[in-house]
């Protein structure tokens, strides 16, 4: 029972600083990924304004409900193609 309760701890211990590390890593490229990120706003020649008036605009452009079609115009469509 003692070797079981020493390997369960043992490997406890070795995967929380695995997933220590792991973490370490992805906060560092986020970092660098964000300080990429800043350069290429600040060189871009827009405003942070105008730059969120755009996304705003893209979001409603691309989030928008399709137009519905009715029940009566589609089975019309589809008899006139099958004649």
């Amino acid at each position: 029972m003692y070797n079981l309760d020493s390997q369960f701890n043992f490997y406890s211990e070795e995967g929380l600083y695995k997933l220590g590390l792991w973490l370490r890593r992805k906060v560092l490229a986020c970092d660098e990924k964000m300080k990429d990120s800043e350069e290429c706003l600040r060189v871009c020649g827009f405003s942070e304004e105008v730059l969120r008036r755009e996304w705003e605009a893209q979001i409603k452009a691309q989030t928008k409900p399709l137009p519905r079609k009715s029940f009566t115009r589609l089975s019309y469509m589809t008899r006139a193609e099958t004649k």
